[in-house]
């Protein structure tokens, strides 16, 4: 077999133009193939070419589709900490020592304790309010309670 000329178009990206017989072959099918794939769809399929499948069946190659997809998914490109699409659950890495300090900063809630809120405190009245406003709005606060 003789090599083929083959040129490079420069403004494309680099690919052979004209004439490659293997290309040619590889995409244009032969005429019985063309002609096998024709009678492919005009023929309706016998019980050998078939297969009769029942609702568990397909029920069972759609969950191991599934399963394959996710397989395939869960090792490729999860890695990488720049993608978008990754999360870290930061609670899956705190030990139990770390929640053993922080309860000795929380409130014993075992003991039950009246709390008195003072609605005269410079943070709950506002100089702004003209007249009853002040008034309503300690009544709103202590209906909500």
């Amino acid at each position: 077999m003789e090599p083929v000329a083959r040129s490079v178009d420069s403004a494309t990206d680099g690919l052979p133009v004209g004439d490659d017989p293997v290309s040619a072959a590889v995409a244009s099918p032969t005429p019985t193939e063309s002609s096998d794939v024709n009678q492919d769809y005009n023929n309706p399929p016998t019980e050998t070419q078939s297969e009769e499948t029942s609702p568990d069946a397909a029920i069972a190659d759609l969950e191991h589709t599934f399963m394959c997809v996710m397989h395939v998914l869960s090792t490729e490109g999860n890695d990488d900490p720049a993608d978008d699409d990754y999360a870290v659950h930061e609670a899956n890495y705190i030990s139990l020592e770390d929640y053993a300090q922080e309860l000795a900063f929380l409130p014993d809630l075992t003991e039950p304790s009246v709390t008195e809120l003072d609605y005269t405190a410079p943070n709950v009245k506002n100089p702004s309010f003209i007249g009853d406003q002040q008034r309503r709005l300690n009544e709103v606060l202590k209906s909500t309670r």
